[in-house]
C-alpha cells in the first residue's frame, strides 16, 4: 500500500519503456529499394508481422535485426511469408515503378544488394 503513495514506487510496469537488447537469436535483414524512380517522392513502408520496421525512399536501404522464426513481410499490399534463421543474413529488393507502385519484393544475393546500395 505504501508503494502506491510514494512517487516512483508504483507497481506499474515501469521497466516496459527501458531499452532492451535484441533477442539472442536474430537474423539480419536488409531491404533495398530500386533507384529507377527519379520522379517518385513516395516513401515506402515496410512491415513485418504487421509492425512497421522502417520506410524507404528511392535508392535507400534499411538493415535490421529481427527475431528468428516464421514471419510475414509486407510492402504496400505485397506480402511474403518467410522463415528467418539464427545468424543468417537476408537481402530483399523492393522494385517500384515511377508512380511509387510496388512491382515486386524478392530475395537477392548479397553482391546484388551491395550493387543497388552503391548505385545511389
Amino acid at each position: 500500500m505504501l508503494s502506491s503513495l510514494i512517487p516512483g514506487c508504483s507497481r506499474s510496469d515501469s521497466q516496459s519503456h527501458l531499452y532492451r537488447p535484441a533477442p539472442a537469436k536474430t537474423a539480419t535483414v536488409t531491404f533495398v529499394r530500386n533507384q529507377n524512380t527519379p520522379g517518385s517522392q513516395v516513401v515506402t513502408a515496410i512491415s513485418i508481422d504487421n509492425w512497421l520496421v522502417g520506410t524507404l525512399a528511392a535508392g535507400e536501404h534499411l538493415t535490421i535485426n529481427y527475431p528468428v522464426g516464421q514471419h510475414q513481410v509486407s510492402v504496400k499490399g505485397h506480402t511474403m511469408p518467410l522463415t528467418f534463421k539464427n545468424s543468417r543474413e537476408y537481402f530483399f529488393l523492393i522494385e517500384q515503378n515511377e508512380f511509387g507502385q510496388v512491382k515486386s519484393i524478392r530475395n537477392i544475393l548479397p553482391k546484388d544488394a551491395v550493387k543497388y546500395m552503391n548505385s545511389r
